[in-house]
């Protein structure tokens, strides 16, 4: 069910430690390793206790407002690192782990990041990680690299509370690059608890929820949908790491099955990779009728992925009407669009050159007279209205983005 965050509340800091006090003792993450057996869950006590432990550790390496790079791979010691950079006092910066096999892939994004966004403290899972990076970009050790693994969880006592301002920033989190030279926005607390209740708003109602998540948590709607809105909204979620996932597409539809997971995101893809990797006795095995909320965005959507789909999972009992269409990018903090739960979405088709050129007109097969054919067609303009105050980060300065996206 949705738990609502109280009046006070004005950071995830806040809401957290709340969490912490009033369902201290519920399973708020678990994570489900690539082996598929064995499982790591952390209570919101739990959480609460080893974030304010790394929180000292970081600002005994840095100051308040300090950007600090997050490195570690997708599973709790993520979820630990990015509430405990908020608990610090600092700006979070998330991005993809280098490889150990092939570090020198990731290395040049790391230096950009590094560049771009001022970084002073580099969070990674273990010191092992560091010393792969450090060997393949020794330039990198003049900042300072913080392991959670070493992190004496004893240190927790030590937190002294911090006065986060709701205006001042969370998060520099960087585009996708899908439609131009990835850069950082630059999202305020006030950014986050807004977006956020919009999303609770949209996707949640006053059923049970539980929680189901593959997609990278650096990327904006693994970490908006994986990560903050577990705390935000008080459920539990089971994260899964996206190499899991795409080595066996039915893991996650097996997970869905087994724990009657009631949301979950995917972009479009997954959809095709679940049909086109599962047999008919493997759909029938499964049971999809818990799903209440099935978000896809990340990329384009496509009306045929998404009847294929339906088509191969009715046996198991999925109900279309899960199914939510999302549109969001980093300049409006994270989502623009998407349909309610338990609204169906619509699917129309529209001439595409028109379309272009800001006219929504639906292609008709009869002739008709270009005064009928202007009669029929309605102007539309689309514009996505951003908070005023997001910012983009370029070359450690500021630019404000335009009002209309």
């Amino acid at each position: 069910m949705t738990i609502r965050v109280g009046a006070h509340d004005k950071t995830l800091v806040d809401v957290l430690s709340r969490r912490a006090d009033s369902q201290g003792g519920e399973i708020a993450y678990s994570f489900l390793h690539d082996d598929g057996t064995a499982v790591e869950t952390i209570s919101y006590a739990q959480l609460d206790r080893r974030v304010r432990a790394v929180a000292v550790a970081i600002r005994e390496r840095s100051r308040p407002g300090a950007r600090v790079l997050l490195l570690a791979p997708p599973g709790l010691g993520f979820v630990i690192g990015t509430y405990a950079s908020m608990y610090a006092g600092t700006v979070l910066v998330p991005s993809a782990t280098p490889s150990a096999m092939r570090p020198g892939r990731m290395v040049e994004q790391i230096r950009r990041l590094v560049a771009d966004a001022g970084i002073s403290v580099a969070i990674v899972a273990n010191a092992s990680m560091a010393r792969i990076i450090t060997d393949a970009a020794p330039d990198l050790c003049d900042i300072t690299w913080l392991a959670l693994g070493d992190v004496n969880e004893d240190a927790a006592s030590l937190w002294q509370g911090v006065q986060l301002d709701p205006t001042g920033l969370a998060l520099l989190q960087y585009t996708s690059g899908s439609t131009r030279h990835p850069r950082g926005v630059m999202i305020t607390h006030a950014n986050l608890m807004a977006n956020l209740s919009s999303l609770q708003e949209m996707l949640f109602d006053d059923g049970p929820v539980e929680g189901l998540m593959w997609l990278p948590p650096y990327h904006d709607m693994g970490l908006f949908g994986g990560v903050f809105m577990t705390v935000y909204n008080g459920h539990h979620v089971t994260l899964m790491s996206p190499a899991h996932f795409a080595q066996r597409p039915i893991r996650w539809l097996q997970m869905i099955s087994r724990h009657r997971v009631t949301h979950s995101a995917v972009p479009n893809f997954a959809l095709d990779l679940c049909v086109r990797r599962t047999t008919p006795e493997q759909r029938a095995s499964l049971n999809l009728r818990s799903l209440r909320m099935l978000m896809c965005g990340g990329e384009p959507i496509r009306a045929e992925t998404f009847a294929r789909f339906c088509t191969a999972f009715a046996a198991a009992g999925y109900d279309p009407r899960s199914f939510s269409p999302a549109y969001g990018l980093a300049e409006c903090t994270v989502m623009a669009t998407t349909t309610s739960i338990g609204r169906p979405p619509m699917i129309a088709q529209f001439d595409a050159v028109k379309l272009r050129q800001g006219t929504a007109c639906v292609p008709r097969i009869n002739r008709r007279t270009e005064q009928q054919r202007q009669a029929e067609e309605e102007k539309i303009e689309a514009r996505l209205r951003r908070d005023k105050t997001l910012k983009w980060s370029l070359d450690r300065g500021e630019q404000t983005l335009p009002e209309n996206l």
